[in-house]
C-alpha cells in the first residue's frame, strides 16, 4: 500500500517552525507506508512545489534597453567609426548619384540590419524568460536565455529590500528591486526593471510578508489601510500591498550646502584637486617651456608628444571624476525617515537609492570625525549590517552602510541612539559596575585622550608601534556594549553590542610579543566598523577577553520592532514640538 505526498512549505535553519508538511494530494513521490522520506527529497519536492505554484510575472518591456544601453552605444560608435572611412562615403555618394545598388553597399546596409535584428530578437527572447514571483514563502527570480539562472530567497532570510534607480533607467521611469539576504556575497536578487511605483509596492509586499502579513498581489493592489494601525493591532489578513506602504516620520535631512562643504573639508578632495592640476598642466608644460626657451626647432616634437599625454590625462581624470561622483551619490539629497519597518534612507545624484534599515539588524555603529571637520564639529555615522557587506561593485557604489554622511554632533548622537537605545552601565577592569554611561563618557570617547576610570588603554611603550595614535586608543566596557576609541587625525569611536559578537580572540605578533602587548579582536559579520582593540598589556587583554565572553553569554536581549518604533516616534515627536514652541516664542 502506498500514499501520495506533497510538500507545501520549505525548511529554514533559522526558523524551527518552518518544517515541511506532508499531506495527501497530487503524487510527487510515492513511498511505502511507514517509510521516512529522506530530507533531500523533501527539500527538493518543496522547492519544486514552490516554483510550480508561483504566480510568475515579467519585468518591464524596456528592461533590455536599460540593461544593454552600453552595448547599443558601442554599436553606434562602431558604426560611426566605419562611416569615417573614405571608401564608404565614396560608395554612398555613388549610390546616391546613380541610384544603382552595388554589392558593397548591400553588404554594408544588410550587415547593419542583420545586427539590429539579432540584437532586438535576442533582447525580446531574453525579456520573455526574465520573470519574478512573490509568494508567501519566498522571492523567486529567473532569467537567462542561453545560461539560465534561477534564485529562491526565503522570506525569513531577507535582510533588506531596497529600490534603486540608476541614471538611464530613471530617465525611462524605471527602477530595480534589490533584495538582500543573510547569505554570502552574490546571494542577492535584483528584479530589474520595473516601474518605480511598482517597485515600491513590491517592496512593501515583500516586507509585509516577511513580517508575517498576508497581502494581495502588488500588481493589483488597492486600498488605503494604514500600516501603523496594522502594525500596532497585530491584525493579519488579506491586506492590499499599497496598505503596506507605511507612513513615515521625517528624522533629518542633509542640506546640499553642508554636503559640499564637508567634501571641500576632506583631505582626499584636495588630493584630487592636486592630481587634476598636475595632469592638466602636464601635457601643456613641455611645449610651454620649449616655447619660452626660444628653441622653436624642438617645439614640433613637444607638440607631437602632447596628444599622447592628453590620453593619459583623460584616463586619470575619468577615474577622479568617477570617484567624486560616487562620493556625492552617498550623500546627495540624503534624507532619513522612520517607519514601522525601520529607518528609511533616500539619497543619490546619478543613482537614486531608497533603502530600509530594519530594527535589530545593525551589528555595530561607528562615529567618525575627519580632521578638517573639527572646526564645525561635524560627524559621520556608519553601520555594520548583515547582508550589505559583499564585494559586488554595485554595493560599493551605494551608501548601504552610511546612516549619516555628515551632520552635527546632536544628529550623530541621535543616529547612534536610534540604533542603540541603551549604552548600559560602565564597569571597571574587573567587571564591577561603577556608573551609568552618559554624556561625560561620550565626550571622553569622542574628543578625549588618555585613560579614565574603567578604561582599557595601551601602556606608554606602545609609542614604539603607534607613535601618533597611542594616546587616543582606548576601550570601555559597559553592561550592554564595548566602545572602542581610535584615530588621531580622524577621530573614530566604535559601538559594538555584546549580543552581536560571534566570538572574541587575542592576537599577538612578534613585535607585540617582544613588547608584551596583545590585541583583542571582536568577531562580527564583515563590515566597516573597526572591531580591534590594539596593543594592550597582556594581562589587560586577557581580562578584556574574559569580560567580553561573559557579557556575550549574558546579553541576548532584543528590542521588539513595535517598542523600537514607539521609542523613536515618541522622541522625535517631542523634539518637533519643542522646536515649534521655541519658534513660536521667538516670533512672539
Amino acid at each position: 500500500m502506498s500514499e501520495s505526498i506533497s510538500l507545501n512549505s520549505g525548511i529554514s535553519p533559522d526558523s524551527p517552525n518552518d518544517k515541511p508538511v506532508l499531506e495527501a494530494g497530487s503524487a510527487q513521490h510515492s513511498v511505502p507506508e511507514g517509510t521516512e522520506v529522506p530530507l533531500d527529497v523533501r527539500v527538493a519536492a518543496s522547492e519544486a512545489n514552490l516554483v510550480r505554484d508561483a504566480d510568475w510575472k515579467r519585468v518591464h518591456p524596456f528592461t533590455p534597453l536599460a540593461d544593454s544601453w552600453a552595448i547599443i552605444a558601442a554599436l553606434f560608435l562602431a558604426l560611426g567609426s566605419q562611416l569615417q572611412d573614405k571608401d564608404i562615403w565614396e560608395m554612398l555618394k555613388y549610390v546616391g548619384h546613380t541610384g544603382q545598388l552595388v554589392w558593397p553597399f548591400l553588404l554594408f546596409v544588410g550587415g547593419i540590419i542583420l545586427v539590429l535584428v539579432l540584437v532586438v530578437l535576442y533582447s525580446y527572447l531574453e525579456w520573455r524568460v526574465t520573470k519574478y514571483a512573490i509568494t508567501d514563502q519566498a522571492v523567486l527570480f529567473r532569467k537567462g536565455l542561453i545560461s539560465k539562472k534561477e534564485r529562491h530567497m526565503r522570506l525569513n532570510r531577507i535582510q533588506a529590500v531596497d529600490v534603486i534607480a540608476p541614471l538611464l533607467p530613471r530617465l525611462l521611469g524605471l527602477a530595480k528591486l534589490h533584495v538582500d539576504s543573510a547569505g554570502a556575497s552574490g546571494s542577492e536578487i535584483d528584479i530589474a526593471y520595473l516601474k518605480v511605483s511598482q517597485c515600491q509596492d513590491l517592496r512593501a509586499e515583500v516586507l509585509a510578508k516577511a513580517a508575517g502579513l498576508k497581502t494581495q498581489s502588488a500588481n493589483s493592489a488597492t486600498g488605503d489601510v494604514k500600516a501603523l494601525e496594522v502594525a500596532s493591532s497585530g491584525i493579519v489578513g488579506d491586506l492590499p500591498a499599497a496598505a503596506m506602504q507605511a507612513p513615515e516620520v521625517p528624522l533629518y535631512e542633509i542640506p546640499t550646502g553642508m554636503l559640499i562643504e564637508s567634501r571641500l573639508r576632506s583631505i582626499s578632495t584636495w588630493v584630487y584637486i592636486g592630481l587634476v592640476a598636475i595632469f592638466i598642466l602636464g601635457p601643456i608644460w613641455p611645449a610651454l617651456m620649449v616655447y619660452l626657451s626660444g628653441k622653436e626647432e624642438n617645439l614640433t616634437a613637444a607638440l607631437i608628444a602632447t596628444p599622447a599625454m592628453i590620453v593619459g590625462v583623460v584616463v586619470v581624470l575619468s577615474g577622479v571624476v568617477g570617484s567624486i561622483i560616487r562620493d556625492l551619490n552617498k550623500g546627495w539629497n540624503f534624507t532619513a525617515a522612520m517607519s514601522p519597518d525601520g529607518i528609511r534612507l533616500r539619497h543619490g545624484l546619478t543613482t537614486h537609492d531608497a533603502q530600509t534599515i530594519p530594527p535589530g539588524r545593525v551589528h555595530a555603529v561607528v562615529l567618525e570625525q575627519p580632521f578638517l571637520w573639527r572646526g564645525k564639529d561635524w560627524w559621520k555615522v556608519e553601520l555594520t549590517m548583515a547582508g550589505y557587506q559583499g564585494n559586488d561593485q554595485a554595493k560599493k557604489n551605494t551608501s548601504s552602510h552610511v546612516l549619516l554622511p555628515v551632520g552635527t554632533r546632536q544628529q550623530a548622537l541621535q543616529a547612534l541612539w536610534m540604533m542603540e537605545r541603551n549604552l548600559g552601565v560602565v564597569t571597571d577592569l574587573d567587571g564591577q559596575e561603577i556608573g551609568t554611561a552618559g554624556t561625560d563618557l561620550l565626550e571622553t570617547m569622542m574628543y578625549g585622550s588618555g585613560a579614565a576610570p574603567g578604561m582599557f588603554v595601551p601602556p606608554r611603550r606602545d609609542r614604539w608601534l603607534d607613535w601618533i595614535t597611542w594616546n587616543r586608543k582606548a576601550a570601555m566596557v559597559t553592561t550592554t556594549m564595548i566602545m572602542i576609541r581610535d584615530g588621531r587625525i580622524t577621530h573614530r569611536v566604535s559601538f559594538v553590542p555584546h549580543s552581536r559578537m560571534q566570538s572574541v580572540a587575542i592576537d599577538q605578533g612578534p613585535l607585540e610579543r617582544y613588547l608584551k602587548l596583545a590585541n583583542v579582536h571582536l568577531h562580527l559579520v564583515p563590515g566597516v566598523v573597526p572591531t580591534w582593540v590594539y596593543h594592550l598589556e597582556e594581562s589587560q587583554a586577557e581580562r578584556l577577553w574574559e569580560l567580553q565572553v561573559r557579557h556575550a553569554d549574558m546579553a541576548r536581549e532584543k528590542e521588539p520592532p513595535a517598542e523600537w518604533m514607539k521609542r523613536i516616534v515618541s522622541a522625535f515627536t517631542k523634539q518637533s514640538e519643542e522646536t515649534k514652541t521655541n519658534a513660536n516664542t521667538e516670533n512672539a
